[in-house]
């Protein structure tokens, strides 16, 4: 009796750390999407934070030295270090949005609908070149804005 109910407890304290993980990130799919990092929540993106479209996952870094092809800024990013001093700048929303326009544009995957906009405001509106559906995820508390 005791290990029966040893085992349900088991089971629904795993079963509550799988849905409260799983409750942490918002999915999102569509044939068009737009992407937007609204300026009054930039501050909010640090190092190590993240968005997933489709299987590429962009990852923004602090340091412009360790930035690759799937990272971009975050919004307090150093850009240049020399004789031990440090240039720390912050990005705005079209240096983010540009950012993540090069990323996905060197993946080769997709069209873009919007190159003027991302240049006026960093809003990226694109759909992929086979037609099929756009997944996004990202945390919840990610500040962008994602409309079809």
């Amino acid at each position: 009796m005791l290990k029966k109910q040893l085992k349900t407890i088991i089971t629904l304290v795993t079963l509550s750390l799988v849905f409260s993980c799983t409750n942490n990130t918002i999915k999102k799919s569509n044939n068009i999407i737009s992407i937007n990092y609204p300026e009054s929540n930039l501050f909010k993106i640090k190092d190590g934070n993240w968005i997933i479209i489709d299987d590429i996952k962009i990852t923004h870094k602090n340091n412009i030295e360790k930035v690759n092809n799937f990272s971009i800024p975050s919004y307090s990013f150093t850009s240049l270090k020399v004789e031990g001093k440090t240039l720390t700048e912050k990005a705005n929303t079209i240096d983010i949005g540009m950012h993540l326009y090069n990323v996905l544009k060197h993946s080769n995957k997709y069209i873009f609908h919007n190159k003027a906009e991302i240049l006026i405001n960093g809003k990226i509106t694109f759909s992929r070149k086979d037609k099929k559906k756009i997944l996004i995820e990202y945390k919840k508390n990610y500040p962008v804005n994602i409309s079809f």
